[in-house]
């Protein structure tokens, strides 16, 4: 009996070091792939920076609109790169023990149409609609939060839709629940990425350069801050073509 308890106690010690030994390796791993896609991620909005920036500066010979252009560049670019560290910084505070959200009464209109003066281009570029309940709608939310999620889910329409493509950003209120939607006519979700499209450093390339932007985090976040709140998120393929990313 003492030998048999002897070897059970070592047997549970090896297969405790083993899961910490896996652990700590995927922990390691999943840093590591990290620091490499944000490497790769800054490191591509900053020559855009650069190379614009040394255009304007050594050609005076430009026109008018070639320089207006290259400053609307570096300006998309430096948006870029700011998204990108708020979204790197958001994930860090809700990964944290300490983080408590700040919820405020807030009006659903004012919130959408805060995400939306972020997005350079979706008025021009994209053919967009915004539908409103008739009424006002307030919720209890960390609006700062929330707008960053609206933001993402934007930005994400924006980059898998084409050029005059269609996104619409619907508001609703239903059974006890405000429901908000983003919905466009893009290129739609992959089958093998619709069970891990909220996961983190989850990113879908075209095969098309720079395209892909960002390090996977967008989503991820989306989903983190609204089950924050006590709601939940959802994405699905739209019958017509596109996606549809809703939450309440």
């Amino acid at each position: 009996g003492f030998i048999s308890a002897s070897i059970t106690v070592r047997f549970h010690n090896q297969v405790r070091i083993a899961e910490e030994t896996r652990a700590q390796m995927e922990r390691e791993k999943l840093k590591s792939n990290m620091l490499r896609s944000i490497s790769h991620d800054f490191r591509t909005p900053l020559t855009g920076i650069m190379g614009d920036a040394g255009i304007l500066r050594e050609s005076d010979e430009l026109d008018a609109g070639v320089r207006k252009e290259l400053a609307g560049e570096i300006q998309e670019q430096s948006v870029w790169l700011m998204r990108l560290m708020e979204n790197i910084l958001n994930m860090t505070k809700l990964e944290s023990e300490e983080f408590e959200i700040q919820k405020e009464q807030e009006v659903v209109d004012d919130l959408i149409y805060e995400a939306v003066s972020h997005i350079i281009g979706i008025r021009e570029k994209r053919k967009f609609e915004i539908k409103l309940p008739s009424e006002l709608v307030v919720v209890n939310v960390d609006g700062k939060l929330m707008v960053q999620v609206l933001v993402n889910l934007l930005d994400n329409a924006m980059k898998h839709t084409k050029e005059k493509g269609w996104i619409c950003v619907e508001a609703r209120y239903e059974e006890g629940k405000v429901w908000i939607s983003v919905k466009d006519n893009g290129d739609g979700i992959p089958e093998n990425m619709k069970d891990k499209i909220f996961d983190e450093f989850v990113t879908k390339s075209d095969g098309k350069g720079d395209r892909q932007r960002g390090i996977g985090l967008g989503l991820a976040i989306c989903k983190a801050v609204v089950n924050a709140h006590g709601g939940d998120i959802y994405a699905e393929n739209r019958k017509e073509g596109g996606a549809e990313f809703r939450f309440w």
